[in-house]
């Protein structure tokens, strides 16, 4: 007579109706928190945001209205001056960390090419306020006048700018160096800085089209897509770890 192999069958976890319930219902709960924030990330724009700008459409060209026209920035021993620095003043349209200001520059000539833009708060009564930032010029500024290449400062330090509130972009050549600072396309006249040796500081709004200036905040770091479903798969793997316990035990 041969031998009877006993058969083991898979033993069958039944689980009581709420108990199922309560952990079906957290399965799609994780579920669906996963697919939302798979679809806010793709969605997440990571462009920066534009805190001020004079400038119009791009291509028109900065200072083409008047094609010599524009707001010397000197230093050195030029037209009679031992320094001459400018600035404008601008309010912030939204909130956010500074993260680069351009500027329509042409240099006119000079020993190193290099150019200060100063970010200072405003003191409440459109005059200077605190030093909030001292960015130097990323690269060659072009000698072509008008300049349709903006210079670009980027902000190290990212203080924050305040929707509504005024500050004030000032330009201060580095050693002998000439700069113009090209009029904006947009007509807007902003209220203006200049330093001379001798002169001191001095303060009125333009009576002819402002300097090109624009102001950008940071752009927000989107995460990797990779990331998020990397999160999904774990909260799922979690899922599936919590319901074998359940069964064993």
């Amino acid at each position: 007579m041969r031998n009877l192999r006993a058969v083991e069958f898979p033993q069958i976890v039944v689980f009581p109706e709420g108990e199922f319930r309560k952990m079906n219902r957290v399965g799609r709960w994780l579920t669906g928190l996963f697919i939302g924030l798979s679809f806010a990330i793709a969605g997440a724009s990571s462009d920066a945001a534009v805190i001020y700008t004079n400038l119009g459409p791009v291509g028109f060209g900065y200072g083409t209205a008047n094609i010599d026209s524009g707001t010397y920035v000197l230093s050195g021993p030029t037209s009679g001056f031992a320094t001459l620095i400018q600035g404008l003043e601008f309010q912030a349209a939204v909130t956010g960390p500074l993260g680069s200001a351009s500027a329509s520059l042409s240099w006119m000539g000079g020993s190193t090419n290099a150019i200060d833009m100063n970010i200072y708060a405003d003191s409440g009564s459109n005059t200077l306020g605190t030093l909030l930032e001292t960015m130097t010029s990323a690269g060659s500024v072009p000698t072509a006048s008008p300049s349709e290449t903006l210079t670009t400062f980027v902000s190290t330090l990212n203080p924050v700018l305040t929707a509504g509130d005024n500050y004030w972009a000032v330009l201060a050549p580095e050693a002998d160096n000439s700069y113009n600072w090209d009029s904006n396309n947009s007509d807007a006249l902003n209220y203006m800085y200049w330093y001379a040796t001798g002169y001191g500081d001095n303060y009125g709004e333009a009576t002819s089209e402002s300097p090109g200036l624009e102001i950008d905040a940071r752009p927000l770091t989107t995460p990797e897509p990779g990331c998020i479903a990397l999160l999904g798969s774990g909260a799922l793997a979690g899922i599936s770890v919590i319901v074998r316990r359940r069964a064993r035990a």
